[in-house]
């Protein structure tokens, strides 16, 4: 199945919470983390002996902690299958928005998912204290839309994306949008078989096409963290940059694929809250964005 057809029946399950009274300055990738840590928590209350010590699920249907957390496979012997799911914090206002994002099948344990997310924020997240959930939101959407054309497009970044590099850094802004794009094509099409397809897509003529690409980096905000794993019972050291970019040139062939990362996020750490964007058309900015 080519790109555009996938976008088109790419379905997905989401729940948001709405908070009040929220008051710590976690960023939105260090409390993303945190929310994942407590989520991970708080599946095992509901998950099977099996699926607890990071074993297969013995049940049927898998329980969430075992579709969500536990590798399913590589698509490569450096290349595992993504996690289906990722997490968005987003203020507005007062208020905190914390959404979670299944991709695909991993939808079929949304049910499971939305108890264990408010059970996580009421009780596993020292940062949610004071706080109160004053709304939570279950839906699902089996379409991603994307700009058939643009002359340009802006991608910005909300929180920090992280690009791995197979020889060293890229030496010039060609050379780091292909990366982007590269990056962001092995985890849709990685994701893609949580929607029971397959790819088809020529990315020896998208790196041509990349190369003609202008690129202007109009903002970029870097950040360092830490984050503590349970499961490794070690400190992680992280790090990213939170860039505004300006794309310009012939974009049609990407724009299926960047809409569909702005709803699964791009990037090392995606499914920790990583790599999200907004993208947004110049010029209808108001008309035309996708963000997750």
């Amino acid at each position: 199945m080519n790109v555009e057809a996938a976008a088109h029946e790419w379905f997905m399950g989401h729940v948001r919470l709405t908070i009040e009274g929220f008051t710590a300055r976690s960023t939105p990738a260090r409390l993303a983390g945190r929310i994942r840590g407590a989520l991970g928590a708080a599946l095992q209350d509901t998950a099977s002996p099996a699926a607890i010590a990071g074993a297969p699920c013995t049940w049927t249907p898998p329980c969430a902690l075992d579709l969500l957390f536990r590798t399913q496979g590589r698509i490569t012997p450096a290349l595992e299958v993504p996690k289906p799911w990722v997490i968005a914090t987003t203020v507005e206002g007062d208020l905190l928005h914390v959404d979670v994002h299944l991709v695909g099948f991993a939808s079929e344990c949304l049910e499971e998912v939305s108890g264990a997310v408010v059970q996580a924020w009421r009780q596993r997240l020292p940062d949610a204290r004071g706080s109160r959930i004053v709304d939570r939101r279950v839906w699902t959407t089996d379409r991603v839309e994307f700009p058939e054309r643009a002359d340009a497009i802006v991608l910005a970044f909300h929180t920090p994306v992280e690009i791995r590099y197979r020889d060293g850094a890229p030496d010039s802004p060609a050379a780091a949008m292909w990366s982007l794009l590269a990056s962001l094509g092995n985890r849709v099409s990685g994701l893609a078989r949580w929607q029971d397809t397959e790819l088809d897509a020529d990315f020896s003529a998208l790196r041509e096409s990349a190369r003609a690409l202008s690129i202007t980096g109009l903002f970029t905000e870097a950040e360092d963290w830490t984050r503590r794993s349970f499961r490794q019972n070690r400190v992680i050291p992280m790090q990213g940059v939170k860039p505004v970019l300006r794309i310009a040139g012939d974009l049609a062939p990407f724009l299926p694929w960047l809409a569909l990362g702005a709803v699964t996020h791009v990037g090392s750490h995606a499914a920790l809250g990583m790599g999200r964007y907004s993208l947004m058309v110049e010029g209808k900015m108001d008309a035309k964005e996708a963000t997750s």
